[in-house]
């Protein structure tokens, strides 16, 4: 009788790999959240994922923006924090950022 081997005994798993995995995924799931909000000009926000960590980057046109941005994605499944970088511009009629 042939003794059953574990494949999984046979190849390491790879952590590393699979964050990486996760990171690209999750990051593809953000970068459609944005998009697919229409209030969100995503064209210059820049996303990067570093284990579940979601940061966001770049320029929006109002506060409101930047606070939904994050609001969209913060359900994610795998988000666990979100560093909301944007910034919008000066408003100088309204003597406010």
């Amino acid at each position: 009788m042939e003794k059953f081997q574990n494949k999984a005994e046979e190849t390491p798993f790879n952590n590393e790999a699979a964050k990486a995995s996760a990171d690209r995924n999750l990051y593809q799931k953000v970068i459609a959240a944005l998009r697919f909000n229409h209030v969100i000009n995503s064209e210059k926000i820049r996303v990067r994922v570093k284990n579940g960590r979601v940061y966001l980057e770049g320029t929006v046109i109002t506060e409101a923006e930047r606070i939904l941005a994050e609001k969209c994605i913060a359900d994610l499944f795998g988000v666990w924090t979100i560093s909301n970088g944007l910034t919008f511009p000066f408003d100088a009629k309204k003597g406010q950022r």
